[in-house]
């Protein structure tokens, strides 16, 4: 009897241990929205003023992940930031890779069990001197295609990656709608530089813009309802610098984001 009570006493500890797991895995924060004025961002009504920190996931081992973490909390970072590296998730086209290194939600995961917000930098371009700025080797080869400029083929497969990540982050419950540490997505893409050819001034920027526009009517579809209207520019004539989009005049890499609750 006193057996048949004990394993009774485990089973139900075990069950109790799970739901709390559970619970605490698919929330790190009650639900929240992330919005802004023109003082500062706005985060589940408050005004916030925020520190990042940049840890590049792959640059790093998944054990040393919680450490780098840590160390960015204790020097007074309320928000961690990182690109995604397209070319370590898809090092072939439509086989794609998040294990290691590359494990991207065990990483924002671990950002949100510190009890700190994340920047998702999607890229797809990426620079921070990592090899073909994160561009996929195979990418070269897709059939008329340009890199970073109004080119029919290479929006078709950034769209691909973007949403191939947004996806991701909407199942795995990452968004701050959902509970989770995001708090800001960005499309990072630093187009081109305009006056390498005097000639081609003006044909650069009129891609630019395009590329910028179609990227804008993008994410404001109801597909990325939640995603960041934020680039990295750093023109006094910045295309976006309309409601609802940052100015970028004083500071060229902040980050807006329009974020609601949502389903």
């Amino acid at each position: 009897m006193v057996v048949f009570e004990n394993k009774a006493i485990l089973k139900l500890l075990l069950v109790c241990l799970f739901v709390q797991f559970s619970v605490s895995a698919a929330n790190f924060f009650q639900p929240f929205n992330v919005t802004y004025d023109h003082r500062a961002l706005i985060i589940d009504g408050k005004r916030r003023m925020l520190i990042s920190g940049g840890i590049h996931y792959p640059r790093a081992t998944p054990q040393m992940w919680p450490d780098l973490i840590a160390k960015s909390k204790e020097g007074g970072a309320g928000v961690i930031e990182s690109y995604t590296f397209w070319n370590g998730h898809e090092p072939v086209r439509g086989q794609y890779n998040f294990e290691g290194r590359f494990d991207l939600v065990k990483f924002v995961k671990l950002v949100g069990d510190n009890g700190l917000y994340f920047l998702l930098r999607i890229g797809p371009y990426v620079c921070a001197e990592w090899n073909f700025g994160g561009f996929p080797v195979w990418l070269r080869d897709i059939p008329g295609i340009e890199f970073r400029t109004d080119n029919e083929p290479f929006k078709r497969e950034m769209q691909r990656f973007v949403t191939k990540i947004v996806d991701l982050m909407r199942e795995e419950k990452l968004f701050s709608w959902q509970g989770g540490p995001i708090i800001l997505l960005q499309v990072v893409l630093q187009s081109r530089p305009l006056f390498y050819m005097l000639n081609r001034i003006v044909v650069s920027m009129r891609h630019r813009d395009q590329l910028l526009a179609w990227i804008r009517a993008t994410l404001e579809s109801e597909e990325y309802h939640m995603v960041i209207n934020s680039f990295d520019f750093n023109s006094l004539s910045n295309p976006c610098a309309s409601k609802g989009w940052n100015k970028n005049y004083f500071f060229p890499k902040i980050s807006l984001t329009r974020i609601s609750l949502s389903d």
